[in-house]
């Protein structure tokens, strides 16, 4: 009887132990896609000002400004 018990208490504890490391990873998974998704918006408003930057150059003052053309500098 006591074995029993101790098997189920073992299983059980296996079942709870799984469970949670379930959760870990699913949470682990979505912070991870959520990182992912704020790279990409970051580098999408990058490219955006880079190209307004771009295009003021282009237009107004060409040789001032041309020498920080594409060197990585954020608005």
């Amino acid at each position: 009887m006591i074995s029993s018990l101790s098997g189920d208490l073992l299983a059980l504890i296996i079942t709870a132990i799984a469970a949670v490391l379930g959760i870990g990873a699913y949470g682990a998974r979505q912070r991870s896609k959520g990182r992912e998704a704020e790279r990409n918006s970051a580098e999408e408003r990058d490219h955006d000002k880079a190209d307004d930057i771009r295009d003021r150059v282009e237009r107004d003052l060409p040789d001032r400004l041309r020498r920080y053309d594409d060197a990585g500098y954020r608005d």
